[in-house]
């Protein structure tokens, strides 16, 4: 992103990245606890935002983050109530989820054990070799993945345990390299990943109508 500080303190419309993802996950009514993984230096900036900006009816709970990706994620998990059955692992800088996506990965975990959004790949994919196409790939059984992936709890853990010095770029990987199935349910195109500054331009265009989309879900 090339911003001073964390990339989910941008505003979006006036509103912190992390404020709207919060606010988007909650209004799933399936989600009993949050917890936020951040570096330690971190804390007191993201508790204040929290504080000031969220106004989320659930319990808020602080992680630190680790050297990798997987090793945040199992921070992230020790940190959660006792009582939880299936949790979610989420993308801070994904602020369009829709409600009806969460319960429905919810849905998903609880029956198979693990399940994420998918979206079909429609580009031709190439594999490139020295600067030259070395094959056209077949995309028929490609899905681009996508946040939250949902678990029960046990199977996130075990897998999360058994990753050895492996680095999975996403926990289903995880999942997957311990022997499990995962579940794809159909994703959603507007639940893009705010990387670059022109994907945070591209977000401003797509709130509109992302906060449509959520009301219409609301009246059903």
């Amino acid at each position: 992103m090339g911003a001073a500080g964390n990339k989910v303190l941008l505003e979006l419309d006036g509103v912190p990245l992390l404020a709207r993802t919060i606010d988007a996950l909650v209004a799933a009514g399936v989600i009993d606890e949050i917890v936020l993984v951040r570096r330690p230096e971190e804390h007191a900036e993201i508790d204040a935002l929290v504080r000031d900006r969220v106004a989320a009816p659930r319990v808020l709970v602080h992680a630190d983050g680790g050297v990798e990706r997987a090793d945040s994620v199992a921070n992230g998990v020790a940190a959660v109530g006792a009582g939880t059955d299936v949790v979610l692992v989420h993308d801070a800088a994904r602020p369009f989820v829709l409600p009806s996506l969460v319960r429905t990965l919810v849905a998903a975990a609880a029956r198979t054990g693990a399940a994420i959004p998918g979206l079909p790949v429609v580009d031709t994919l190439k594999r490139r070799r020295d600067g030259l196409v070395a094959e056209t790939v077949d995309r028929s059984e490609l899905v681009r993945a996508q946040t939250p992936q949902a678990f029960r709890r046990e199977v996130l853990v075990r897998a999360l345990a058994a990753r050895g010095a492996a680095a999975p770029t996403d926990d289903a990987a995880a999942v997957e390299a311990a022997g499990g199935s995962v579940a794809i349910v159909e994703g959603d195109p507007l639940n893009m990943k705010v990387t670059t500054p022109d994907d945070l331009s591209l977000a401003e265009a797509i709130l509109p109508l992302f906060d449509r989309r959520r009301a219409e879900e609301g009246r059903r």
